[in-house]
């Protein structure tokens, strides 16, 4: 629908504005994207989110115990019930 500044201009979307970029722009974009899903991971490993405060604090005393395998998880288990 056509405004009153005048009908709707076409912005030209990802693909044309991709399609634009030099090869070694789109090299710099793709390893950007890499760059920023890497840390993204990174951080995700390092913090665990999914983990309560509670299971994080129990392995670290397992580690700290020198517990391997099946007792460290079975020692986490048990912790974390506590």
């Amino acid at each position: 629908m056509a405004s009153a500044s005048g009908p709707a201009r076409d912005t030209g979307g990802f693909r044309q504005t991709w399609n634009s970029l030099s090869d070694n722009m789109r090299v710099f974009v793709i390893l950007g994207v890499v760059a920023v899903v890497v840390v993204i991971g990174l951080l995700l490993a390092a913090t665990e989110p999914w983990k309560s405060e509670r299971e994080k604090q129990c392995e670290r005393m397992a580690h700290s115990n020198m517990l391997t395998g099946e007792e460290f998880d079975e020692f986490v288990d048990i912790c974390k019930g506590l």
